[in-house]
C-alpha cells in the first residue's frame, strides 16, 4: 500500500486535503472488504470442493491460498487505522 499524495500536496487548503484523503482512505477500506470477503469465498470454495495441487503431494490448494485473504484482513485493519487516525 502506497500512499500517493500527487493531488493532496497540491492543495493549499489543509481542510479539504484532509477530507480529500479521508474519502479516499474509506474507498480503500471499502475496496479491500470487498475483496477480503470475496477471497474468503474463494478459500471456502477450495476447501468444500476439496481440490487438490496437481502434484505427487496432492496439497489441498485452501492451505496455499489461505495467505490472500490473510492479506486482505491485514490491510483492511491498516485502513481502518488510518481512519480512525483521522480523528
Amino acid at each position: 500500500h502506497i500512499k500517493i499524495t500527487l493531488i493532496t500536496g497540491r492543495i493549499k487548503n489543509k481542510t479539504l486535503g484532509s477530507i480529500i484523503e479521508l474519502i479516499v482512505l474509506i474507498l480503500a477500506f471499502l475496496l479491500s472488504s470487498f475483496a477480503l470477503y470475496h477471497s474468503i469465498l474463494m478459500v471456502y470454495e477450495t476447501y468444500s470442493l476439496d481440490m487438490r495441487a496437481d502434484s505427487m503431494a496432492e496439497t489441498p490448494l485452501w492451505i496455499p491460498e489461505l495467505g490472500v485473504p490473510l492479506g486482505f484482513l491485514l490491510l483492511s485493519i491498516q485502513i481502518f487505522a488510518m481512519i480512525l487516525g483521522h480523528f
